[in-house]
């Protein structure tokens, strides 16, 4: 089954939006360029649900973040993430790493047309090496491969870091099979 299958089956698309190369229905799913918006949606929209109901700040750090995918345009497609979620949330500062980041730090922020702000930054290097501070809500680690035996001995150290902190944060894991 894939993700957002149902999304997939639009009757706007002749083909359905991210048919696969066999044109079957059980292929039907988003492109995984456009899942990285939808699920990163998914994730803090349910966090806000599940919160006080009153966020008006979010802090989320986005980890293992690769320029063909996560990085890819991330200014417009965390604006409009940040757009289609509850206007009650008024700032949303993403903090995206990876050791595939590709560029030095960058940061930047970015106002939504209703006055919303986006704040990006993206770092180079692993979780742990690349974000110490430890004020994120939410850490959002996509495609991981954190049970993946030849990556155990990189996720040991920001899997302890998480485990340390004092402030609680949910950490949300998305993976490429149902194995992992």
């Amino acid at each position: 089954q894939r993700l957002f299958g149902a999304a997939a089956r639009s009757g706007r698309s002749a083909n359905g939006v991210g048919m696969g190369a066999t044109q079957a229905a059980d292929d039907l799913g988003l492109p995984l360029e456009q899942s990285f918006a939808a699920t990163l949606h998914g994730f803090i929209d349910d966090y806000l649900a599940q919160g006080d109901g009153n966020a008006e700040s979010l802090t989320v750090d986005v980890l293992g973040c690769r320029p063909a995918l996560e990085l890819d345009n991330q200014e417009r497609v965390l604006m409009a993430v940040l757009d289609v979620l509850p206007p009650r949330l008024r700032r949303l500062t993403v903090r995206m790493c990876g050791p595939e980041v590709g560029c030095s730090t960058t940061s930047s922020t970015h106002q939504v047309g209703d006055g919303r702000t986006l704040s990006l930054e993206v770092r180079p290097g692993l979780y742990h090496d690349a974000i110490p501070e430890d004020d994120a809500d939410m850490v959002v680690a996509m495609n991981a491969g954190i049970g993946v035996p030849q990556y155990a001995a990189l996720w040991g150290p920001t899997l302890d870091l998480l485990a340390r902190r004092p402030k609680r944060v949910l950490f949300a894991l998305t993976s490429y099979t149902a194995g992992e």
